[in-house]
């Protein structure tokens, strides 16, 4: 059975905090649908903004337009469906 999202989430910021010294923040954009779930604040002020799904799901179509404007914007940001993958992510940018 594949994990949870939740799950998928949850071993992510639990790593990434651990091994890299990061606030991790539940982003939510009120004004906005299709904010990516993480936002991710790195050690000398590097930012990278995470979209964490279950194992073989894909973003919907508002959060692609949300993704396409943080990219047009400079920001780094990830699609994962497992939580290695956006640790990955997170560890090319440290």
């Amino acid at each position: 059975m594949k994990p949870l999202e939740s799950w998928v989430e949850k071993k992510f910021v639990d790593q990434v905090k651990k091994d890299f010294g990061a606030r991790v923040v539940k982003f939510r954009d009120a004004a906005q649908v299709g904010a990516p779930d993480r936002l991710v604040l790195l050690p000398g002020g590097k930012v990278v903004f995470i979209e964490l799904k279950r194992e073989g799901k894909t973003a919907r179509k508002s959060q692609l337009r949300y993704i396409d404007t943080l990219l047009s914007l400079g920001f780094v940001v990830h699609i994962c469906d497992n939580w290695k993958d956006a640790y990955e992510a997170v560890r090319r940018v440290v």
